[in-house]
């Protein structure tokens, strides 16, 4: 299964997206919600610094890239469960695994694997340390249980040329505004290969171009695509 827009939106929400690299807690460089250079490119230590000057591209890019980067949480749930799980309590638990690592030793997954989602649902508040924890905690409670999303607005984060983080919001979405820019970003994504795929194609057909130079245009167009989705994160 893969986690719902819903949810992603909903994580963001509680993490905060800063579309420009920084160094957190620890000093790991980061980027968009919570996105550091152990889930691939781009790696943030190498970005520019300093806030985009197309802040909408870089928000679109940042959920993008969270959602991409959610793929090994969904992963593991999907391994833990022995049981198929309603949407909504799945993505319960990929945020709860999110933000523990916790699925494989959980009790909640233990109880929802022997059928049993009323003590399931009690056991989210197993892990309710440290305090301030528990309101997210209840939430990805509710969701599992009840179905309900809490969608509260999107709070999009300055960071200096230092890398350093200015906690006063300079823009703010609401969950549907987020929502859309997710479907935007997957709608481009799905579309590139297919237009540049068409336009190889093209060229070959009409300019009478052997395999081998098509397969050239190709990477070339590849490439291309690359530097236009990427120039969206400077």
């Amino acid at each position: 299964m893969k986690i719902s827009d819903k949810a992603v939106v909903m994580l963001a929400a509680n993490e905060g997206i800063v579309p420009a690299p920084y160094p957190d807690s620890v000093g790991v460089w980061t980027y968009g919600v919570g996105h550091t250079s152990g889930a691939g490119e781009p790696y943030p230590a190498t970005m520019p610094r300093g806030m985009p000057d197309d802040l909408e591209a870089a928000i679109t890019h940042s959920l993008r890239l969270f959602k991409s980067d959610l793929a090994k949480y969904e992963d593991r749930v999907n391994r833990a469960l022995t049981r198929k799980p309603k949407q909504h309590q799945f993505d319960a638990m990929v945020l709860f695994d999110y933000n523990t690592g916790g699925i494989f030793k959980a009790k909640l997954t233990k109880h929802f694997n022997a059928g049993d989602d009323d003590s399931a649902a009690v056991a989210f508040m197993s892990w309710s340390k440290p305090t301030e924890i528990i309101p997210r905690r209840r939430e990805q409670q509710a969701l599992f249980r009840d179905g309900v999303y809490a969608l509260d607005p999107v709070n999009i984060w300055n960071a200096d040329n230092r890398g350093r983080v200015i906690w006063k919001p300079v823009r703010t979405l609401t969950a549907k505004d987020a929502m859309k820019l997710i479907d935007t970003a997957t709608a481009t994504t799905k579309a590139l290969p297919a237009v540049i795929g068409g336009a190889a194609g093209a060229m070959s057909e009409f300019a009478g171009l052997p395999p081998a130079a098509t397969v050239a245009i190709a990477i070339v167009a590849l490439v291309l695509g690359y530097l236009i989705i990427r120039k969206v994160t400077k």
